[in-house]
């Protein structure tokens, strides 16, 4: 076991609560963490760092506590250290605001536990969703009214390759370990040995996130932004939209007596992959890559949620009635999928484990295992959809609710994977595709050229380029044939949107918006539309567009603005 604090080394400071106007609780977490950051500095890097570092954080706070202005202090201390030192203090107090930052999400956790504790039917948590719900109900709302406002309610937060977030996952995970144990202090009673091991533990973290690098050494590929994003999906955003769904499940419950059952009200969106504005890297080839990798690893986390679904509902055919239903999808499962023996077996009266079984071994298909009869590979139930999987989810908790068991429906697992299935499909995250409107409008002008439409169609009035798209657009034969030839940058454009289509095919929800940035004008939306055309995506069909594109303009002028 590693050694706990050097309670000889002096730290970095010392807040007392009162005087810092803070909680107790706050107080003290953080001068746990700076008393443990201080003893690594003064073991990785010297006393005489940590000194000079223990007197910039005395300046500091001085000058925040009391106005006054120390600045001139603090460079002679900086100037007398080489680059090196300069470095190793930047890396000191980098990791200091990074522990106080997960001491600060633990205090948001720890009072909104006392809110959640001191509340009431009539007095719910501050800021709450029950709040929220019992004040729609104060004002004369009804259940159905409640429920087709919540259905109504669609978050999309997204995800963005961002340069200020340029922290490795080595450093995150750390920091994850470092909040955990945080929690387990807060909220646990330990046993002296048990606060013990969690101080050590903490210490040990901190020693290993003070000896690995911030930042890599190289760029960070598209690829490795893309496992970034994922990242927090896979230890954040997984858990969090199923809690806020029974959240919300729960405040219906407590102030209208009613059960709702519909899609999540968050779901999520991404650029990482697929912004291709300003980034050569975004090539094509990386957003199907990334729609890709999205998929690979629903598919993982479902079979995981999957196997631990299985072990929960062992509910035998001896002791509760099982819906025809069920039996009757299990059936058609038999004839499709093969099973090894001593599954079919070991569950042989156990229908929930036997068609959850099935349900894992075509979530397996999909992930590349061979395990689907040749013969039911063709007709309308051949792949397995995120739809289909939300229904099979569906028909197990409905099974379970007519068996009389309907309580393992409402409170199980199974609830929380019907969640994620109806908020994450199997693409975790819709991919918003993004590019610059001058590169579309050269795009457009090529295809137009090798057409033969018009030599010079970025020249043209605004007016006469919508005339000129708009009847494009109604003509049904495409503007390219197999043996048309363009230049590279229309070629790799028109690539972009072959790749769309593609993954439209595949999933329609793996791809969001198409974002149009500096847009100017609406032959700029037109463009997209003409490029979606040529490969599928837009269609006029008996006067009405068919399309899978949801073209969004993005303004970024006032000028733009004002004329929109």
């Amino acid at each position: 076991m590693p050694p706990l604090p050097d309670s000889s080394v002096p730290p970095l400071f010392f807040f007392n609560a009162a005087e810092e106007r803070i909680s107790e609780p706050l107080a003290k977490q953080i001068n746990l963490l700076v008393s443990s950051l201080s003893t690594v500095i003064a073991q990785q890097a010297g006393p005489q760092l940590l000194d000079v570092a223990s007197r910039l954080s005395a300046l500091c706070l001085d000058s925040a506590r009391d106005g006054s202005d120390h600045r001139a202090e603090a460079m002679e201390l900086i100037s007398e250290l080489d680059l090196e030192s300069i470095n190793t203090l930047l890396r000191s107090f980098t990791a200091m605001f990074h522990l106080i930052n997960q001491s600060e999400k633990q205090e948001i956790v720890r009072i909104n536990r006392e809110r959640a504790r001191a509340s009431t039917l009539d007095a719910p948590r501050s800021e709450s969703i029950e709040q929220a719900i019992r004040h729609l109900k104060s004002k004369g709302w009804s259940a159905p009214e409640v429920e087709q406002l919540l259905a109504r309610i669609d978050i999309q937060p997204t995800f963005t390759a961002h340069p200020t977030e340029a922290r490795r996952r080595s450093i995150l995970f750390k920091q994850q370990a470092i909040a955990a144990v945080l929690s387990k202090l807060q909220v646990c009673e330990l046993t002296p040995g048990e606060a013990e091991d969690a101080l050590s533990d903490i210490h040990h973290q901190i020693s290993l996130l003070f000896a690995t690098d911030e930042v890599r050494s190289s760029g960070m590929r598209v690829e490795t932004e893309v496992e970034h994003g994922l990242y927090f999906i896979r230890n954040s955003v997984w858990e969090t939209i199923p809690r806020i769904q029974q959240d919300i499940r729960r405040a219906m419950r407590r102030h209208f007596g009613t059960d709702v059952d519909q899609r999540p009200v968050v779901r999520m969106r991404s650029w990482i992959g697929s912004d291709r504005d300003g980034n050569p890297f975004v090539t094509p080839d990386v957003t199907l890559r990334t729609a890709e990798v999205h998929r690979k690893t629903a598919l993982e986390m479902y079979l995981a949620e999957l196997r631990l679904l299985r072990r929960d509902l062992s509910v035998s055919d001896r002791q509760a009635p099982i819906p025809a239903s069920l039996a009757e999808s299990i059936s058609r499962d038999t004839d499709r999928i093969q099973l090894p023996a001593i599954v079919v077996d070991l569950y042989s009266h156990e229908p929930y484990r036997l068609k959850i079984s099935y349900m894992m071994a075509r979530v397996r298909h999909l992930l590349g295992e061979d395990i689907i009869d040749e013969g039911a590979r063709s007709g309308p139930d051949a792949v397995y959809t995120a739809d289909a999987f939300v229904r099979d989810l569906e028909l197990l908790r409905e099974g379970l609710d007519e068996s009389g068991i309907g309580d393992l429906a409402i409170a199980s697992r199974l609830v929380e994977l019907l969640d994620r299935a109806r908020a994450f499909g199997f693409h975790l995250a819709a991919l918003d595709v993004r590019q610059h409107s001058g590169i579309l409008r050269q795009a457009v002008s090529a295809v137009l050229k090798e057409a033969g439409v018009t030599e010079g169609y970025s020249d043209l009035p605004e007016t006469d380029k919508r005339e000129l798209l708009t009847r494009e657009l109604q003509n049904r034969r495409p503007l390219l044939s197999s043996a048309s030839r363009l230049p590279e940058a229309a070629s790799d454009v028109l690539e972009t949107f072959r790749v769309i289509s593609e993954l439209v095919r595949r999933d329609p929800a793996s791809i969001g918006s198409f974002i149009v940035s500096m847009t100017h004008s609406v032959s700029n939306l037109l463009e997209v539309m003409l490029l979606g055309k040529e490969v599928g995506l837009w269609r006029l069909v008996a006067g009405k567009v068919e399309t899978a594109l949801d073209v969004v303009p993005l303004f970024e002028t006032i000028d733009d603005l004002a004329g929109a």
